[in-house]
């Protein structure tokens, strides 16, 4: 954990990395002064081991210190997913360390000793830019969530829909019926009256049974007076009326 803890509320948490306490201390506290809660350690492993406990909105590294005279710990932090941003301070500038730091995502480079307003200024640039893509990535899991969801409800509708409506077998029709009208039914009336009961007219019901329309007619007739009905629509709000029993 931080060998040292500056707190104030304000405006973002940064982990200092520095084996240098002559800078680190002053630094910090001057952040602090700005509003950065700042936590300081002295090696790149201490930071590493930091960074897996605490979240910190941004990373103050130094160059040259244990651990890290390459940049190795942003290599390493390069390689994660929503890595911190990492602002890199060195008291040695270089071409060769400036194409290092560009090459391993580091987001800015500044010379010691730092002028503490220009440093602030950077720390919330990266600060206010990495919140900025989280909330981005946040948004854009939620729609990713939403159109999941909204995909799911559309193809269950659709199963729905393209499902075929039950269809009543003879057992439920005649289960509905007055009982002394089911006995005076013949076979073949009973075979019309599920077809009836499906919705099908006279040509169709002929077509599905292999009769001639007018045979069919003729049975239909015998129903509705067996059943005391004078239309198909009578004959389904029969069924009806025994379900309300």
């Amino acid at each position: 954990m931080p060998h040292d803890v500056y707190t104030s509320r304000g405006s973002g948490r940064v982990l200092f990395a520095d084996d240098d306490e002559s800078v680190f201390a002053p630094t910090a506290k001057a952040l602090v002064d700005l509003g950065f809660h700042v936590d300081c350690v002295c090696t790149a492993s201490e930071a590493a081991y930091a960074l897996t406990r605490l979240t910190y909105d941004a990373l103050l590294l130094d160059i040259n210190m244990p651990g890290n005279e390459r940049l190795e710990l942003a290599e390493e932090l390069f390689d994660v997913k929503n890595p911190v941003p990492v602002v890199v301070l060195t008291g040695y500038p270089s071409l060769d360390t400036v194409v290092q730091a560009l090459r391993v995502g580091v987001v800015d480079y500044i010379v010691k000793p730092p002028r503490i307003p220009e440093l602030a200024a950077r720390l919330t640039r990266a600060i206010r830019r990495r919140r900025a893509l989280a909330a981005m990535g946040s948004a854009d899991e939620q729609m990713g969530q939403l159109l999941a969801w909204m995909k799911s409800v559309e193809t269950s509708l659709v199963d729905q829909l393209a499902a075929p409506p039950p269809t009543p077998d003879l057992e439920h029709i005649l289960g509905r019926l007055p009982k002394d009208a089911v006995r005076t039914l013949t076979p073949r009336e009973s075979e019309v009256l599920v077809e009836l009961s499906r919705g099908f007219q006279a040509r169709e019901i002929g077509q599905r049974l292999g009769l001639s329309t007018n045979t069919v007619r003729g049975h239909i007739r015998s129903l509705f007076s067996k059943l005391q009905v004078n239309s198909q629509i009578g004959l389904l709000a029969k069924f009806l009326d025994r379900d309300t029993l």
